[in-house]
């Protein structure tokens, strides 16, 4: 089962208007491990999965979900449906035919030639070799050499399909739009249409052999049959819900799921139906189950479940918030913060590996951060909310605005003097780096939407109907106002003292080269709103708004290209470092990090004879044991309360590995600055970056942990004052938390690491 259902019916639009670009720019930091619509998983045991999604998104885990890697997928058209027949070999199918194939559990996806640009809905696997695929107007397609060629069979109608189930390599059963359903007995060579007396969507089938099946859709509908499909009987599911996936674990365990997080489970073979507590409210689009207890769902928003009791409570796998983030700042490469809904404050001290919520003190809606320096930094919100921190955000004080409406803009041209918009034409200063303000109101009352100060002097307001004011004395007057249309402006960015962009509501920007007495409409390619922007030089800009879109542009705003978000959510800010190093936020807790290039760079370490203590101190684009390390003759072993061997390996984590001789080891991959690396209460091997580092540098959540010192291994354990690319390393933790490895050195005194004399020596080598 898919959610082509869904997107056929009421997103057909939006979705064809999406463009067509060659690979995602951005990539997920928030939530974990992503944000946007899962539309199907698969589950071979109760450990090795596989999830697919929009925007050609696929997720591995081989830990029964508790922690997942993306994988390259090779395409941005979103993805319907996955069958893995064992760990190795799965294949997936989406927008416009896509058929993608892996053989090595996912690590990498060929594309197969599908025959049409039809959308794939779903695709059923009974063996390595054999698998259908199923699509809109009744689209069959069918191989038997594991998707080398597909073949057209003809489905007898022209309905929309959206499931199939082969329970073996001859018997398949295809269900879909207007009740059809249809049947093979033969592989697909000829398909029958069978009765299910309804005209009901049906969007999901399973069955446990080649008699039982069970089918859902639409209002809550259950069909059963018990002959192979020659009659089907209605069940009570208990729900006027839409019902979109099924699984069955056994001939009386099985589980339905659908709209408004519905859960419906039956141990009775359908007889009886009762309510599961999913714990959402969102769509779930489908589950699977490997045995009668253990299952798995996912859906809108990236929704992610998981049970161990047959589907009567289910646990989110999904990390990090869901609330609306509005604003987002850097200090550096690894320290920011984003700003949201609700007083909400998020930190982060390894690039947005990791974030931790920091208190703020209010409830309310909380909407720009600015920083003043490493230490200061400004967040205003609604209500006239102003808070400042002077310790790098470890307190955050309220500061009197003198205003009760909301406050949208912050700006700091250096780092004492601020101003702030809102709300009634309000705009505050402050000279003081944000401790006081003063307030004025401009010659109008309409709102203002953002600031841009290019110094204390000179800068740019926006907002409501598309005014746009200018000032070039700090706002002691206003030196004029314009109207660009009556679309709202939401964001203003002056390049120069001449050159000005602004964007706004229905896809509208305007760009000026003379400090605003004149503006020229620039063609956006969308109706979209745009909420933010920012260049990084006179020529590369960015631009962000509704629906997920990114626009950006190399020529100074002449030409804007879209980019591949990877959501379809509102997407609130964008803040770059640099040219590269970017993050945008969004609704539903997006944060979106630039997508690091793995530029064709060789980087180099040597290891000794025999056993070594290795890790992975590059951003790589292959992290299986046998391609980093080839002349390695063992498997890899972390430790995690004995030694475990690994085939795919992680940034931060440390192995044993055996060579036969010394040897250089050559990596293509980028400079890893920072990783946050989980560690037990106990020994740990962590790993090291592209650059050495200062272990006194190290920091940790919750700040201060209590450490040994640093083991490394060179025929016997030696401690280590400085960690080194390539090398894995012992410390023990005094209690459970994360580390926080960073090439730059510059880390927060109050939350390093105390590294102590334990007097223990790290568990015994491998031999």
């Amino acid at each position: 089962m898919s959610t082509i259902n869904l997107i056929i019916l009421l997103m057909l639009a939006v979705f064809l208007s999406r463009p067509a670009c060659s690979q995602p720019q951005w990539t997920w930091q928030n939530p974990y491990p992503q944000g946007s619509d899962i539309n199907a998983v698969s589950f071979v045991d109760a450990d090795n999965g596989y999830s697919v999604g929009i925007f050609g998104t696929i997720n591995r885990t081989t830990d029964g979900g508790t922690t997942w890697i993306h994988c390259q997928s090779g395409t941005i058209h979103d993805l319907f449906g996955v069958s893995f027949t064992d760990p190795n070999n799965g294949t997936a199918v989406g927008k416009a035919g896509t058929i993608l194939r892996t053989t090595d559990g996912g690590l990498t996806w060929l594309k197969q030639t599908s025959g049409t640009t039809t959308w794939l809905s779903a695709v059923s696997f009974s063996g390595t070799s054999t698998g259908t695929a199923v699509g809109i107007n009744g689209t069959i397609l069918h191989t038997t050499n594991g998707g080398t060629s597909w073949i057209s069979q003809s489905s007898g109608t022209s309905q929309h399909l959206f499931g199939v189930y082969f329970s073996d390599v001859n018997n398949g059963t295809a269900v879909g739009y207007n009740g059809t359903i249809v049947h093979t007995t033969n592989g697909g060579t000829d398909w029958i249409p069978q009765s299910s007396e309804i005209s009901t969507q049906i969007n999901g089938v399973n069955f446990t052999d080649t008699s039982t099946g069970t089918v859902v859709g639409n209002g809550g509908t259950i069909l059963h049959t018990t002959n192979g499909g020659s009659i089907w009987t209605p069940q009570a599911s208990g729900t006027a819900n839409h019902l979109y996936g099924i699984s069955f674990s056994g001939s009386n365990d099985g589980v339905v799921v659908g709209l408004n997080g519905i859960v419906r489970r039956t141990t009775d073979g359908g007889s009886t139906w009762i309510p599961g507590s999913s714990g959402t409210t969102k769509a779930i689009y489908n589950t699977v189950f490997t045995d009668a207890g253990t299952g798995w769902a996912v859906g809108r928003f990236g929704t992610l479940l998981h049970t161990t009791d047959g589907g009567a409570t289910w646990l989110s796998q999904t990390k990090g918030t869901r609330m609306n983030l509005h604003g987002v700042n850097f200090i550096d490469s690894l320290n920011g913060y984003v700003v949201g809904d609700s007083g909400l404050i998020l930190r982060t001290a390894d690039g947005g590996a990791t974030w931790f919520p920091q208190y703020s003190g209010t409830t309310a809606h909380l909407g720009k951060v600015e920083f003043t320096d490493n230490q200061r930094s400004v967040i205003v919100g609604n209500g006239g909310t102003i808070l400042q921190t002077t310790d790098g955000g470890i307190t955050w004080i309220n500061r009197p605005s003198g205003v009760g409406g909301n406050l949208y803009g912050v700006s700091f041209p250096d780092s004492d003097m601020g101003f702030v918009v809102g709300q009634f034409g309000y705009i505050l200063r402050t000279t003081d780096a944000g401790e006081s303000w003063n307030s004025q109101q401009t010659a109008s009352t309409w709102n203002i939407f953002n600031i841009y100060m290019l110094d204390p002097d000179t800068g740019m307001i926006v907002g409501l109907t598309g005014y746009i004011g200018r000032t070039v004395n700090g706002w002691d007057t206003l030196t004029a106002t314009r109207r660009i249309l009556t679309n709202n402006l939401n964001d203003i960015f002056l390049i120069n003292s001449d050159t000005g962009i602004t964007v706004g509501v229905g896809g509208i920007i305007f760009r000026t080269t003379n400090f605003g007495n004149d503006w020229v409409g620039q063609n956006s390619g969308t109706t979209d709103d745009l909420n933010s922007m920012l260049f990084t030089n006179p020529n590369l800009g960015t631009i962000v708004g509704h629906s997920g879109t990114i626009l950006h542009t190399t020529n100074g705003g002449v030409d804007w290209l879209p980019q591949v978000s990877g959501t379809i959510d509102k997407l609130n800010e964008v803040f770059f470092l640099n040219d590269s190093s970017g993050w945008i936020v969004g609704d539903q807790g997006a944060i979106l990090r630039s997508r690091p290039s793995v530029p064709g760079t060789i980087n180099q370490f040597t290891v000794h004879d025999k056993w070594n203590m290795v890790s992975v101190p590059y951003t790589v684009g292959d992290y299986t044991k046998t391609v980093l390390f080839p002349g390695a003759i063992s498997s890899a072993f972390s430790f995690d309360n004995g030694y475990v061997s690994r085939d795919t390996l992680e940034n931060g984590r440390g192995y044993w590995l055996k060579f036969p001789l010394a040897q250089t080891i050559v990596m293509t991959g980028a400079a890893l600055e920072a990783e946050t690396v989980d560690v037990a209460a106990d020994w740990n091997m962590v790993g090291s970056l592209s650059s050495p580092v200062d272990v006194t540098t190290i920091t940790s959540i919750p700040g201060g942990i209590i450490t040994s010192g640093f083991f490394q291994f060179d025929g016997s354990y030696q401690q280590s004052s400085i960690l080194l690319p390539g090398r894995g390393y012992w410390v023990k933790s005094s209690q459970p938390g994360q580390l926080v490895l960073s090439s730059s050195g510059d880390t927060s005194p109050s939350m390093r690491i105390r590294i102590e004399n334990m007097n223990e020596h790290p568990p015994e080598p491998k031999n």
